[in-house]
C-alpha cells in the first residue's frame, strides 16, 4: 500500500485552491490538475509498504505526535512556484509562509522515527508546499501568473491535525483514504 501523512484542507481552503486552479487553467496550454479534493500539504511521504507494517507505522506516529505534543500551526499562502521539468513546470505549487520551521521540525521528527523502524529516510530537503498542477505549459510568465493570483493568494489557514492516508487507484484516478487522524494539542 502507498502511504503518506498530510494536512487535509477544510472546505473554505478547498474552494480557495479550486479558484486558484481555475485561474491557472485559463493560462495553461496544457497540464494535469489534481482533483481539488485531493490537494493537501504533505508532511511526510512514506511510499509503498507491505500491509503488515501498518500497525508499527501507526504506533510510531502515535508515539511521535504524543511525544512532540504538536501544536496547531498558522500559515499564509505565498507565491506560485514550480519544480522544473523538460520545457514545462513539472510541478506547480503554492508556497507557504508562517510556522514553516515548526512544520519542518515535525517532518524531520516523523522521518527520523519512521527510519527507526526500517522505513526509507528522506534524502531531499523538505519544502512545505501545496501541489496544484503537474506537467503544465503556461502561456504567461511566472511573474504574470503571480500578479493574476495576488488577491487569491491573500489567504490564511490553520493546521490542527495530520492524517495518515492510503493512496489507491480507483477508476483510473488516485483516491486518498484516511486511515488515522492525529489532532494537535492546544496546550504548550
Amino acid at each position: 500500500m502507498r502511504l503518506f501523512i498530510a494536512y487535509d484542507f477544510d472546505e473554505s481552503t478547498v474552494r480557495k485552491i479550486s479558484d486558484i486552479q481555475n485561474v491557472l487553467k485559463k493560462s495553461a496550454e496544457k497540464g494535469r490538475w489534481p482533483y481539488y479534493r485531493n490537494i493537501h500539504i504533505t508532511i511526510k511521504f512514506i511510499g509503498e509498504v507491505d500491509d503488515q507494517y501498518l500497525p508499527e507505522i501507526e504506533k510510531t506516529l502515535d508515539e511521535t505526535f504524543e511525544e512532540l505534543n504538536v501544536k496547531p500551526m498558522m500559515f499564509q499562502f505565498d507565491n506560485l512556484a514550480f519544480f522544473r521539468g523538460k520545457g514545462s513546470m513539472r510541478v506547480a505549487w503554492i508556497g507557504l509562509r508562517g510556522d514553516i520551521k515548526y512544520l519542518v521540525f515535525l517532518h524531520n521528527a516523523i522521518d527520523h522515527n519512521l527510519a527507526g523502524i526500517g522505513l526509507k529516510k528522506e534524502t531531499k530537503a523538505y519544502i512545505p508546499h501545496i501541489t496544484i498542477g503537474r506537467d503544465i505549459f503556461f502561456e504567461s510568465s511566472l511573474f504574470e501568473l503571480n500578479e493574476r493570483l495576488k488577491d487569491l493568494l491573500e489567504y490564511q489557514l490553520s493546521i490542527k491535525s495530520a492524517t495518515l492516508f492510503k493512496s489507491v487507484q480507483s477508476g483510473g484516478k488516485r483516491v486518498y483514504q484516511p486511515l488515522k487522524t492525529y489532532h494537535f494539542s492546544n496546550k504548550r
